[in-house]
């Protein structure tokens, strides 16, 4: 695990996760994740029970890009990414996420049905849903250093 965070106030701006069980985990908050790379992790990011702004990043070739456990109260906001090409699922709602809903608005998910690889209530009731649309049809020029545009 790259970053695990408790209770914390915390700005990750311009970082690179790879090859982690978890590229970032955290509780609590709020935390602001921008500018980043999440890539070849099992999980991007996972956020239990928190607040958060996650806009501006690049989650791909994960096998999860992003996991959300427990929302509570619309605590996190998804905006800005390019989330694609994540192995099993781009976004997924986790369990004890009873009816709650998380804003994933205006992000780019590939080429494919965002649908696809986005895991929520459709798969699952009562986890919550992954309020999607609408959603960006071009990729956002998220410029990572050290990585060339996608």
């Amino acid at each position: 695990m790259a970053i695990h965070v408790h209770f914390s106030d915390v700005v990750v701006n311009r970082c690179t996760f790879r090859n982690n069980e978890s590229g970032i985990r955290f509780r609590g908050g709020p935390v602001e994740i921008l500018n980043s790379l999440f890539e070849r992790n099992d999980y991007g990011m996972v956020s239990y029970l928190a607040r958060g702004y996650v806009h501006d990043n690049i989650f791909t070739d994960n096998e999860t890009g992003i996991l959300i456990r427990a929302e509570r109260n619309g605590g996190m906001k998804i905006e800005r990414n390019n989330i694609f090409a994540n192995r099993r699922h781009n976004l997924r709602m986790g369990d004890f996420n009873p009816d709650q809903d998380v804003s994933a608005l205006n992000n780019w998910w590939g080429q494919d049905d965002p649908g696809a690889k986005i895991f929520d209530a459709l798969n699952e009731p009562g986890i919550g849903m992954a309020l999607y649309e609408p959603y960006a049809t071009e990729p956002f020029d998220i410029r990572i250093p050290g990585r060339a545009a996608d």
